[in-house]
């Protein structure tokens, strides 16, 4: 078949989180998996918090008062406060929580593209900032049903996308109007 010359756990070629798996055959790459991450069973279960650790749903570190010196994360949303910033690939957000932080981030100024932002922005769409994650009632069953079902049972009857056409729909608009360079004007529209 041809040895896996790349595997992105949650790729962002295109629009949105997906995995994506690529092989190489004979000198030529070829992908055998690209799944948005809804309609992947796995990552729409990871996402939707249903594998986390239970932990995770009171975690004492997801609150604006952070113990590290610096936050990395991805800047989910960042498009509301800069409409002309390329996102294509990602963008990340670097929350300085200490002096030593600042100073740190200070330093590797020259090497990074930086723009200013404040924390109540990066929350609005990175709910963890600031909260636990919600523990959603699958998760009180999840992993006995692992031990009970396979997991193509599971990906069938319960890690699925109740509204799968909604999305599809909703993802083909939101290309369409990028591909004709509508979505920009209307995001204005909308903020205005």
């Amino acid at each position: 078949m041809g040895r896996i010359s790349s595997f992105n756990f949650r790729d962002l070629d295109g629009w949105g989180p997906a995995i994506n798996i690529r092989l190489e055959r004979r000198n030529k790459t070829v992908v055998v998996a690209d799944s948005y991450y809804l309609f992947s069973p796995y990552l729409y279960a990871f996402l939707n918090g249903y594998l986390n650790r239970p932990v995770c749903y009171s975690c004492p570190y997801a609150r604006s008062g952070r113990v590290g010196d610096i936050t990395l994360a991805d800047f989910w949303g960042v498009r509301r406060f800069f409409p002309s910033l390329d996102v294509k690939k990602g963008v990340s957000l670097i929350l300085v929580n200490t002096e030593k932080g600042r100073k740190m981030l200070e330093s590797m100024n020259n090497n990074l593209d930086l723009m200013p932002s404040c924390f109540e922005d990066a929350v609005l769409e990175n709910w963890n900032l600031a909260h636990p994650t919600v523990r959603p009632p699958q998760r009180d069953t999840v992993y006995v049903n692992l031990d009970k079902y396979s997991f193509e049972h599971l990906a069938k009857n319960e890690f699925r996308c109740p509204h799968k056409l909604r999305i599809y729909a909703r993802r083909f608009i939101v290309a369409t109007l990028d591909y004709l360079h509508l979505k920009e004007l209307i995001c204005q529209i909308v903020r205005r």
